[in-house]
């Protein structure tokens, strides 16, 4: 790593001395406000209340015409008490009020006293007020990180931002195994995952995603998971065609790489609708292979490169062999083609292996393998990909101009 030491660009220095610093001193604040904030509403919220349970404050007193849970109660409990509630008076209550004779036969049975019936009315009033608070908090969590993600996203795109990430989805089936989930739980809350990844890439300015789903060696694992996975994914499939809120919010376009002819019928027709519901968007494309693999797709690249140069020279007397298929034709034909190589590749669970995905694509690109499962992966894992992406862009963008000089002196 000498030479990019000595190599450094702007952007190099930009992202070591500004980028991750601000956003270590964002992280900071931000915790130190959450405490706060969190300090606050106990001592001013909780607290009081967790007194008035346990005895230390001084109860308030509540007139016997209060309505609400304390007043039904009561009568209840002083009428258990006092003995004054007859058979008649029973039968009476039921049949007028039937679920308000099923309460007092309840307090009843256990014999509570007035006291014992504030005491649990109050702490339903807690339950109650601890569940508005909750969902305050959670709004307020939500608002308050939506607001540091935009921050984030608007330090980074100082810097230069990739134009194609790719992910290989690895670890649903151990993140599964490891809270004793079945595995198509696992599954599941990978594509919760997929979900927030696609959103933080299209709010930063990423217009090409590549996500590797299911892979030609896949079809080898246990039939049961095998048609679990398919199942899950015509279910997925079903639920944004009826619901396309993400695809409509970011304008997504859909494509399908591999080999679909694998796939059973009611899945390829699911990928079918799809595509085509979502051919008219152009301004984030979402590319998910399935049954796919770079020998595969190389394979068919030659195959249909063989069958348009075969009808070129049927009707030619000479034919140059050496340049009857180029390079040209194969990308062309490729799987891939129209989309523009990935800049950055993230296989989560720490494996340090392609897997047989994107070979041909992934010449120069950043190669990450976050120590984390799947369905685990969070915003900082992507914010960390970019900043390397932005350390190391300047390098690859002088291999690959050295590399088009070199096409053009062939040429």
């Amino acid at each position: 790593m000498a030479f990019l030491e000595s190599d450094r660009s702007f952007w190099d220095s930009f992202g070591i001395y500004f980028l991750r610093p601000a956003i270590a001193v964002v992280f900071v604040f931000s915790f130190i406000f959450l405490g706060w904030f969190l300090a606050w509403k106990l001592v001013l919220v909780h607290v009081p209340i967790v007194q008035e349970i346990c005895g230390l404050r001084k109860k308030p007193k509540r007139p016997k015409s209060e309505t609400g849970l304390y007043s039904r109660y009561y009568k209840f409990t002083q009428n258990s008490i006092s003995g004054g509630s007859s058979i008649s008076a029973g039968e009476d209550l039921k049949k007028k009020h039937p679920r308000r004779a099923i309460l007092r036969q309840r307090w009843e049975r256990q014999f509570l006293s007035p006291a014992s019936a504030l005491e649990l009315s109050v702490k339903i009033q807690i339950k109650k007020v601890c569940k508005m608070e909750i969902e305050t908090l959670s709004k307020f969590f939500a608002y308050a990180y939506e607001i540091f993600r935009r921050y984030v996203f608007q330090v980074l795109s100082f810097g230069p931002i990739p134009q194609h990430i790719a992910f290989i989805m690895d670890g649903n089936r151990r993140f599964a195994r490891y809270w004793n989930l079945n595995p198509g739980k696992g599954h599941q809350v990978g594509f919760l995952a997929l979900m927030s990844v696609l959103q933080y890439c299209y709010e930063l300015g990423v217009k090409y995603v590549t996500v590797y789903a299911f892979s030609v060696d896949n079809f080898k694992r246990n039939p049961d998971e095998v048609q679990l996975i398919m199942d899950l994914m015509l279910e997925k499939i079903e639920a944004l065609l009826k619901q396309n809120t993400i695809l409509t919010r970011y304008g997504i376009k859909i494509n399908f790489f591999g080999n679909l002819d694998l796939l059973s019928s009611p899945v390829r027709e699911a990928v079918e609708k799809i595509v085509a519901a979502t051919c008219g968007n152009s301004e984030a494309v979402l590319c998910i292979c399935v049954a796919y693999s770079t020998t595969d797709e190389i394979i068919h690249a030659v195959q249909e490169s063989c069958k348009e140069k075969l009808g070129e020279i049927q009707g030619k007397s000479s034919v140059n062999l050496d340049s009857v298929i180029e390079l040209g034709d194969l990308e062309k034909h490729m799987y891939t083609a129209g989309c523009p190589d990935p800049a950055i590749l993230v296989r989560t669970s720490g494996a340090t292996r392609l897997s047989n995905f994107l070979l041909w694509q992934s010449s120069f690109c950043v190669l990450l393998a976050p120590d984390v499962l799947w369905p685990e992966i969070s915003l900082r894992h992507l914010v960390w990909a970019i900043l390397e992406y932005q350390r190391l862009c300047s390098y690859f963008n002088r291999k690959k101009q050295d590399r088009v000089q070199e096409k053009a002196l062939q040429c």
